[in-house]
């Protein structure tokens, strides 16, 4: 990460982790369900985490959501250089190529103070921009399969960003 954004970055998993440990100190009895704390982490990790680092460092977004700076399939690529992608429809998702899932059980395994929130996040937060088809075939790739090892499963040629062949 930049070292211009560094106190950003740990105001931000700051954040992150302060949530994490709130939801892990409710007793079990208490406790939201899986679903629930997953989606809490979730929303805080993209609103907390990744917007704000993304904003200040400027990233130009396409269709006013997805980031022209992380990498892209080929065919989702490829679609909006043509000019063919269109606002309001869902071509597109944002796929997260370690699924978001075990981070926030990663998040969830031990506490962690800030910069082991922001390291573990910076190395895990890998996303990626597909064709609203391909990302169903993300998730029929079994689950033995990680990573990006996940976008060879499922045959889909990626790029480290929109404008990278």
């Amino acid at each position: 990460m930049d070292s211009r954004f560094a106190d950003l970055r740990l105001d931000c998993a700051a954040k992150v982790a302060a949530l994490v440990d709130a939801i892990r100190s409710i007793p079990p009895e208490l406790s939201p369900r899986r679903r629930a704390r997953t989606q809490a982490i979730r929303e805080q990790i993209y609103h907390g985490y990744e917007r704000p680092l993304a904003k200040a460092r400027g990233a130009s977004r396409v269709l006013n959501v997805y980031e022209e700076d992380r990498a892209w399939s080929d065919a989702a690529a490829d679609l909006v250089l043509s000019r063919g992608a269109k606002r309001g429809t869902k071509q597109f998702a944002r796929d997260h190529v370690v699924e978001i899932e075990s981070i926030v059980e990663e998040l969830f395994d031990r506490p962690r103070n800030p910069a082991d929130t922001a390291d573990l996040l910076d190395k895990a937060l890998v996303t990626c921009t597909v064709l609203t088809a391909e990302h169903a075939l993300l998730g029929k790739v079994p689950s033995n399969f990680v990573g990006w090892d996940r976008y060879t499963n499922a045959g889909i040629k990626y790029r480290t960003s929109l404008n990278a062949d």
